[in-house]
């Protein structure tokens, strides 16, 4: 307790700064565990986006909004709907309505959601779990961004109406966008409070082999992903420092967990602890420094992964060091 209280304090010191600057993302969510692992589905969601320096409100009950609750949700400088959920919980009565009288920019990867018996946002009900090979954008430039081994997402067949289509898979919107006072489609009676995107990510349940909403896309559809994220609310862009702190506090997490073996924590934190004073001290050397620290990071997780760190773990603490690592120009 007392070493955590310790590295809470340099936390404090050191990025409280950036940590406001990062902004508050509500994500929403059903919390379902279809895969049956003891964790909901879409976790990697928040986890990544947390290690990459933004704050996240990740708590359950949204299902039915009231004054509260919608005061909260147009005080948040994002909103991310997960595929993470049954569509059925948010279009009792004049729900769709209250979800679209929101003004702060909102991201949905529910495809269901979009149906024309839900929130109106495309003119189908068609549903098909597709993974295509890859996702074309919409200046002609292609990439793989799905990983067709963990699960196909749910797409729709429809046209996108009133918005643009940034991107495609198998002729299918992939990602779409319409401005605030937009109708979603000619007809469909529902307007844009503020920004709005669809992106389909996170994969379509299936059996209880195949979560609801787990992470199924590659390392460059993740890219675009944040992509997004930051064309819709640019204020938000964590800085190198908040992106520590968040490693920081999911190697806390995963310790708490037992991801992580508490004998671990230490070593590793004291690794970010050195990167953040580095780049604190602003001189023309910090991001060496800094750069050399996260590298002795990687080398220390990865001597431990399956030992005293689980592959997931791993994968993320490594993957969002790598990340930086290439922010500070290695």
């Amino acid at each position: 307790m007392c070493k955590k209280l310790i590295f809470f304090v340099l936390l404090l010191a050191l990025c409280i700064t950036s940590l406001v600057q990062a902004g508050n993302i509500i994500w929403v969510s059903g919390f379902f565990d279809g895969n049956i692992d003891g964790f909901p589905d879409d976790q990697e969601w928040v986890d990544r986006l947390r290690v990459a320096g933004y704050i996240v409100d990740y708590t359950p009950g949204w299902e039915e909004l009231d004054d509260a609750k919608i005061v909260a949700l147009n005080a948040a400088d994002l909103i991310i709907v997960s595929r993470n959920t049954n569509s059925a919980y948010y279009d009792d009565g004049d729900e769709p309505t209250l979800w679209d009288s929101i003004t702060t920019p909102m991201l949905v990867s529910s495809t269901h959601l979009m149906r024309s018996t839900r929130w109106r946002w495309m003119d189908s009900i068609n549903i098909l779990p597709l993974a295509p090979a890859v996702m074309e954008l919409a200046d002609g430039s292609q990439l793989q961004a799905m990983d067709e081994t963990v699960g196909p997402s749910a797409f729709i067949d429809a046209a996108p109406g009133n918005g643009t289509v940034l991107a495609t898979g198998d002729g299918l919107p992939w990602i779409v966008e319409w401005e605030a006072g937009v109708e979603y489609y000619d007809g469909s009676g529902q307007i844009a409070g503020g920004p709005r995107m669809f992106f389909v990510a996170g994969t379509q349940d299936s059996g209880g082999t195949i979560g609801r909403g787990e992470m199924n896309l590659t390392a460059e559809g993740l890219a675009v992903f944040m992509d997004a994220v930051d064309m819709l609310s640019p204020a938000l862009s964590p800085t190198p420092e908040a992106k520590l702190a968040g490693t920081v506090l999911f190697i806390m997490d995963e310790v708490d967990s037992g991801n992580i073996a508490p004998e671990l924590e230490g070593s590793l934190l004291v690794k970010i602890d050195a990167a953040l004073a580095a780049l604190d001290k602003g001189n023309p050397n910090a991001a060496k420094v800094a750069m050399n620290d996260l590298k002795a990071l990687i080398n220390q997780v990865e001597a431990q992964v399956e030992k005293k760190i689980t592959s997931y773990a791993a994968e993320i603490i490594i993957d969002s060091a790598n990340d930086l690592i290439a922010e500070l120009g290695g």
